[in-house]
């Protein structure tokens, strides 16, 4: 819960509320802490942001499905994906961390994170990655595909090569 909140104490407090209010008097884990904290999803998100631009299929695989176990909506799980691709555009064009955190109101643990990551994306790539994020939600909403299936194609997709942040072109076909 720090990890995920920071030193944000009203915020901190809070969220210590609703989980004592959630438990009672049984123990609070990791789980409750990343079903009932908002900040905790949105991690687990930008962790799954993070390995897809690694390219780490499996591990972008893994989490996706640990997410979706948690309870995530696939739909949510796609807004919150294009969320953190925007957040870092807005990193690739700011000055530094601390201006990332300025001018997206973003706490600066994350603005640090979320800046770090975009200096390994090209403008281009994340582009093409907003792309596929947008087609994804686009064929659930015209009806050609549900939600889950929509979002693991994405997933695959922005996964399917390291090189990804190279730009559109490595977001081609995927592969077999």
């Amino acid at each position: 819960l720090a990890t995920t909140v920071g030193s944000q104490t009203e915020l901190l407090e809070t969220e210590l509320g609703k989980l004592r209010t959630y438990a009672g008097e049984q123990p609070v884990g990791a789980r409750e802490v990343r079903l009932l904290v908002p900040e905790a999803r949105a991690a687990n998100v930008f962790e799954l942001g993070d390995k897809v631009a690694q390219g780490d299929r499996a591990g972008a695989l893994a989490l996706l499905d640990h997410v979706a176990r948690d309870g995530e909506h696939p739909l949510r799980i796609l807004a919150l994906l294009v969320r953190h691709f925007r957040q870092l555009v807005q990193a690739r064009e700011a000055a530094s961390a601390e201006d990332l955190a300025r001018r997206a109101q973003m706490p600066p643990w994350a603005a640090e994170r979320a800046w770090r990551q975009a200096r390994r994306c090209t403008p281009e790539g994340l582009r093409a990655a907003l792309a596929v994020l947008l087609a994804a939600d686009g064929a659930v909403k015209q009806g050609r595909c549900e939600a889950d299936e929509a979002l693991l194609l994405a997933v695959l997709r922005l996964s399917d090569q390291r090189t990804w942040a190279a730009g559109p072109a490595a977001l081609g076909r995927p592969r077999g």
